[in-house]
């Protein structure tokens, strides 16, 4: 996907006007240099926008504030999904013999939908480009009440960056260092969408397509890295990368919808299972 050094199109509110009526509904528009692009959204009457100007200067204190790289933009066809990535340089490692590098790049949303602008934290394995992303801190910013101060809150979860990637690094050579049977990894991908034992021969016809996909998924991935955990958290991200969003979400790393879900609560079961178990 093409990313840019700016964002070349800014918001603004208008007036909603519903039979011939004007109502409290916030409207919002996006225009750029040349035309008003038409009205995208109504919103509630309390309804905060964070202006796309606000957003960069946010995502440029991030990367400033952490000596990272300035942040490139995407958004999506409507304008109502602008997404600032902040490259690391940096690689995380996870050791299994043959080092494997992993990108560790920060994520900010910004949605002209309704939804929270959101900071987090997306990973790619280097070698089959599968992504994962997980949300650090406990800020998710709505757009209504004091806009300034949940912002002012927004900014020190940065702080917490550097330590938020350590703890994850650990996380994945512990991964890597708990052996997994093919026996198990089944299981885990008929648990994972929800299956119990007991169920395992009764699945509706999608409900059996996508237990298998993941086998496959996770099959691939342990015969590459290992029979490990490390091998199974892979086969989760590819999954829901290349099988369950066919590659959508790309800018972001599925930080957002059903695929992040999946992915969180897939991940936090596996760890339940073999580092905390």
């Amino acid at each position: 996907m093409q990313t840019f050094e700016k964002i070349p199109f800014e918001i603004a509110t208008k007036e909603v006007h519903i039979g011939g009526h004007k109502v409290d509904n916030v409207g919002l528009v996006a225009y750029d240099s040349e035309k008003e692009w038409p009205l995208s959204r109504v919103m509630g009457r309390s309804y905060k926008p964070f202006y796309n100007k606000q957003f960069q200067d946010l995502a440029m204190d991030m990367a400033d504030s952490l000596e990272l790289p300035e942040p490139e933009y995407t958004w999506n066809r409507d304008g109502d999904m602008v997404v600032a990535t902040i490259q690391n340089p940096t690689k995380m490692r996870v050791g299994l013999g043959n080092d494997i590098d992993i990108e560790n790049n920060i994520v900010l949303l910004n949605p002209h939908n309704g939804g929270a602008i959101k900071l987090g934290s997306a990973q790619t394995v280097i070698r089959c480009t599968n992504q994962e992303s997980q949300i650090f801190g406990k800020v998710s910013i709505s757009h209504s009440g004091n806009l300034d101060s949940k912002i002012a809150m927004f900014r020190k979860q940065f702080e917490q960056y550097n330590a938020y990637r350590k703890q994850l690094e650990n996380n994945l050579n512990q991964l890597a260092h708990q052996a997994v049977s093919q026996s198990f990894a089944e299981n885990f991908a008929y648990r994972m969408h929800g299956v119990k034992d007991e169920k395992f021969t009764d699945l509706s016809t999608r409900k059996a397509n996508l237990v298998e996909q993941t086998i496959n998924s996770i099959t691939e991935e342990c015969n590459d890295v290992g029979w490990n955990g490390f091998g199974v958290k892979n086969g989760i991200s590819h999954f829901v990368t290349h099988k369950y969003q066919k590659g959508r979400n790309a800018a972001t790393g599925n930080l957002f919808g059903q695929a992040y879900n999946l992915n969180a609560q897939a991940t936090k079961m596996l760890n339940s299972e073999l580092v905390e178990g």
